[in-house]
């Protein structure tokens, strides 16, 4: 996975939260990371709870660049 810089903005008027520390996740936790750079992940919010995710995202369309 390519890295992406976290963002500290949303827009000119929204600061995202930034989830500062370093930990070990429990066995129930996922720590979600993507590399799209508008990503919203766990760099924002920190790991979630297994049993919060709804469903599994399936791509429907895939760019060849």
């Amino acid at each position: 996975m390519s890295r992406s810089p976290s963002r500290t903005r949303r827009s000119a008027r929204a600061n995202l939260p930034i989830w500062e520390g370093c930990s070990i996740l429990q066995a129930d936790e996922l720590f979600l990371l993507t590399p799209h750079p508008a990503s919203l992940d766990s760099r924002y919010f920190g790991p979630i709870k297994q049993t919060d995710l709804d469903g599994v995202a399936i791509p429907l369309m895939i760019s060849q660049d």
